[in-house]
């Protein structure tokens, strides 16, 4: 599988929302014995999945990102995409975070702890971080913050999907505009009417990749 397509040259290019569809499925089998106790169990790992609904303005717009979109349909190419919105809630433009190079201090079974933030940067519970992690490929790991705490310090911070094998400490952590990998649902696509359109929309299903 290709580089991912960065921000700046697929997801960013347009006037995009990320719906409220965004969301991590769990991946559970049920099964039932027969005195009426239900088993459970994992079948591999949580991806992230969801929307996008682009707004292009503008018939040559439109046919130019019909085109780019189909390519990667096609070929299954991956690119970054970010959940809306950009930033945490207590810092939603990245203003607070410019300038300062969070990293991670540790990681557990369920938790991330975090330093180099600044002297009373919060988080709460909805709020996304992402790291690149491993090699060949590299992944990208995506995480929502589930735990109500103040910082990232003391134990850290409950996070899912839990962390996976690879992590290294000392990874830089991006907290505005958070990305993973991802590549277009086959079948997905919805085009505009080109008939009659001035500022179209189009959207397609994604869902996260950890491969190459």
């Amino acid at each position: 599988m290709a580089d991912p397509l960065s921000l700046s040259d697929f997801f960013d290019t347009f006037r995009a929302t990320v719906d409220s569809r965004f969301y991590l499925p769990g991946v559970r089998q049920h099964s039932r014995t027969g005195s009426g106790e239900v088993l459970s169990s994992v079948l591999g790992h949580q991806l992230w999945r969801g929307e996008v609904t682009a707004y292009v303005r503008g018939r040559r717009a439109v046919a130019a990102l019909q085109a780019q979109i189909e390519e990667l349909d096609r070929a299954g190419d991956p690119f970054l995409i970010h959940p809306f919105p950009c930033g945490n809630a207590h810092d939603p433009d990245g203003s607070i975070i410019a300038g300062h190079n969070p990293e991670i201090a540790a990681v557990s079974s369920d938790r991330i702890r975090l330093r180099n933030l600044p002297s009373g940067y919060r988080f709460q519970r909805g709020d996304f971080l992402s790291f690149a992690y491993g090699s060949n490929p590299v992944r990208y790991a995506l995480h929502r913050v589930m735990d109500l705490t103040s910082t990232g310090l003391g134990s850290g911070m409950r996070v899912s999907p839990r962390p996976r094998p690879g992590v290294a400490i000392g990874a830089p952590v991006t907290l505005y505009k958070p990305v993973c990998k991802a590549i277009i649902e086959p079948g997905s696509i919805q085009w505009p009417d080109y008939g009659s359109v001035v500022a179209g929309t189009i959207s397609f299903r994604f869902i996260q990749t950890l491969g190459r």
